[in-house]
């Protein structure tokens, strides 16, 4: 985890993204150490799992693409070899 460099907000980072055969997407992300604290705080946890941060995620990623409770999408993208996001 880092610091974040803009703008002192919280970050979800995504890295990638891919179907399941389940047709669910998973997301591969980065967050940085101001979004676990303030996903512990908003969760009121000392301590956050793997699945309760990656269930928390996903609830923002939602809520930002609604434009719900403030949260909103920068987007930032850059090419990526390594993905299939856009195929």
């Amino acid at each position: 985890m880092e610091q974040s460099q803009n703008n002192n907000l919280p970050k979800i980072i995504i890295l990638g993204m891919e179907e399941n055969s389940d047709g669910k997407t998973n997301v591969e992300f980065e967050v940085c150490d101001e979004f676990i604290d303030y996903a512990k705080f908003e969760l009121q946890k000392e301590e956050l799992t793997s699945e309760e941060l990656g269930d928390y995620v996903s609830e923002i990623i939602h809520k930002s693409l609604n434009k719900e409770d403030g949260y909103d999408i920068m987007k930032t993208f850059k090419e990526n070899i390594k993905t299939n996001i856009d195929k």
